[in-house]
């Protein structure tokens, strides 16, 4: 029972601790994302559950990035890694065959400094120790600050930074292509604000939207509009060569 009650407390500490951190990152990433187009994001704010979205987009970006740098890595220095690997092996293996045998003492220089720490003046020790824990316990409250301050600054700069870097590549591949298919891929990178009656408003790339309002990177750079009664957002789905629209 007490085992359980733990455990529930640590999974609410972990949850206390994280699901802010992740709402951090993924609004964080919405607005750096915003950014790159000059939309406010004040004005296309998004529910705590889109922002928890956002996270994810970010966290799977990120990790495939890593993955990809380390195999990139892998495959770069595959002979260095293996001599490295090898090298290790054989240190280890002579430690552990040195440290097993009997006549393994400490050199006799490190044994004479052990030997005259040992005769300080017990006062002077307890002095010093003080002093120290003193001196840990200031330092302690202002590192830890500082170490909270720096991981929240992290937690906005870092996504921020990739929000516009995705963005980027989006709007970079619209400028110089407008609305295409990328290969093997069936969704066109445009989407289209379509009226009631089936008249095409505007086409171009989804930056953001509300529920009276959508913001559009067209050719004629960022642009925001209302959403007529009865207008459809509608992406183009490509199928066996056949472009079909869908409805969003």
């Amino acid at each position: 029972m007490l085992k359980k009650l733990i455990e529930y407390k640590v999974i609410a500490l972990l949850s206390v601790l994280i699901l802010p951190a992740c709402y951090l990152v993924g609004i964080s990433y919405y607005w750096g994302h915003n950014d790159v187009y000059s939309v406010s994001s004040d004005a296309f704010p998004i529910a705590v559950s889109d922002a928890y979205l956002q996270a994810y987009v970010f966290f799977t970006i990120s990790l495939a990035e890593v993955m990809s740098s380390i195999i990139n890595g892998i495959k770069d220095n595959v002979l260095l890694i293996i001599l490295y690997s090898i090298l290790l092996v054989i240190g280890i293996t002579v430690l552990l065959k040195l440290a097993a045998r009997p006549s393994f003492k400490i050199p006799e220089k490190a044994q004479s400094i052990l030997d005259k720490v040992k005769l300080i003046d017990k006062e002077l020790k307890n002095a010093i120790r003080a002093v120290s824990l003193m001196y840990m316990g200031v330092a302690g409250v202002i590192y830890t600050f500082s170490v909270l301050f720096l991981i929240a600054l992290g937690l906005m700069i870092i996504p921020f930074k990739k929000g516009q870097e995705s963005a980027l590549k989006v709007r970079d591949a619209y400028i110089e292509k407008l609305c295409f298919f990328e290969k093997e891929k069936h969704w066109s990178n445009c989407k289209v604000l379509k009226a009631k009656d089936g008249k095409q408003l505007v086409k171009g790339v989804l930056i953001s939207q509300s529920p009276t309002h959508v913001a559009f990177f067209t050719k004629n750079g960022s642009q925001v509009f209302k959403i007529p009664e009865g207008a459809k957002i509608i992406s183009e789905f490509k199928m066996g060569g056949n472009m079909k629209p869908q409805i969003e």
